[in-house]
């Protein structure tokens, strides 16, 4: 059963979760230094209004926890 909850409470042992954000700011796409990664910087908010940036890379599903975005395959994209 997923759980509702903040992005401030997510954990590297949550599971089955459901976090609901909306974007407050979008700036890109963009490229990385070495041109190997788009990425569009993207700045998040939960109904509780925390904010966080984050990174996001195009097409790819992400999981965030606390300030780690990993891709879909286990790579860690920011810390």
């Amino acid at each position: 059963m997923e759980q509702n909850i903040r992005i401030c409470e997510l954990t590297p042992q949550s599971s089955d979760w459901i976090c609901k954000t909306q974007i407050v700011d979008i700036c890109g796409p963009t490229e990385s230094k070495e041109k190997k990664l788009k990425y569009l910087n993207m700045i998040l908010q939960d109904k509780q209004e925390p904010i966080v940036m984050d990174i996001f890379k195009h097409t790819f599903t992400f999981t965030i926890w606390d300030q780690t975005i990993m891709d879909n395959q286990g790579n860690k994209l920011l810390q």
